[in-house]
């Protein structure tokens, strides 16, 4: 008699459990990617505080050196004509680097300014700590802006200063509460370039919500006036910033001028 051999037949998934499957796949996939998405950017946020951090270190340790002054917003000279920017021609520091300016629109057609950041360069003594891990823009533009209460460029603009020069650490009457720097949270392209360089730092460069993109989770990381490093959330920074007497107008929403009154900005106000 013939040996007769029983073979389990193998049982195969239906198109309909497979389909299941794939569908939960799917479902997961779309919960966890953005968990992902906001784990990886939540990681650049903190690299970001890291560079902030270490800027505001520098500039706080170049305030010591020199008579407890803050750097300026960049060096120049008048010429027949016009103003004229210092080129920064040294290799490998910040102002060789970055290249904002694409046409004669930043006071003359130099591509390569000298500005706050070569010097307080000795102090972070890196290029790459002025870029924002989740930068956008092209390498030649830096990511982060100097105030221009704290460089003196614009000290007229905030309504109580006077006279000419840097700000010196005596005139800051809210050091721990008032920003010093900034990221700018815009990717513009051309003329607009100009104000990306870091050397004009007024409230209407701040990333205004919600007109402008969020840098980081709906926040960006600013150092104050005694150099400590911080993320706000940009609702936190409008509802800081006004109205309040005896400025009602101050809000970061509205246009041009009337930012300069609020406290977050203005280091001159007490209150």
């Amino acid at each position: 008699m013939k040996n007769i051999i029983f073979t389990k037949a193998r049982k195969a998934f239906t198109l309909i459990e497979l389909l299941v499957v794939i569908a939960i796949i799917a479902i997961l996939a779309s919960i966890l990617f953005p968990v992902f998405a906001r784990a990886r950017e939540n990681a650049r946020r903190t690299s970001c505080l890291s560079n902030v951090k270490q800027i505001g270190l520098g500039i706080m340790q170049y305030t010591q050196d020199y008579d407890e002054k803050y750097p300026i917003t960049w060096y120049g000279s008048t010429y027949p004509g016009g103003y004229q920017t210092v080129e920064q021609t040294k290799p490998g520091t910040p102002g060789a680097f970055f290249r904002p300016c694409t046409s004669g629109t930043c006071g003359s057609s130099q591509r390569h300014w000298l500005t706050w950041m070569d010097i307080i360069f000795p102090y972070v003594k890196s290029v790459q700590v002025f870029r924002c891990p989740s930068s956008a823009d092209a390498e030649e533009l830096p990511d982060y802006i100097l105030s221009s209460a704290f460089s003196g460029n614009r000290r007229s603009y905030y309504g109580v200063a006077t006279g000419n020069g840097t700000t010196s650490l005596a005139e800051v009457q809210r050091p721990a509460g008032t920003a010093m720097m900034w990221e700018t949270g815009i990717s513009d392209t051309g003329a607009s370039q100009d104000a990306r360089y870091g050397i004009n730092g007024t409230p209407t460069s701040f990333p205004r919500w919600p007109s402008e993109k969020e840098v980081h989770l709906g926040g960006v990381n600013i150092v104050f006036g005694d150099g400590h490093a911080k993320w706000r959330s940009l609702q936190s920074i409008v509802a800081e910033t006004g109205p309040y007497d005896p400025h009602p107008d101050c809000n970061l929403s509205t246009l041009p001028s009337t930012p300069y009154c609020s406290k977050l900005f203005n280091p001159f106000r007490s209150q």
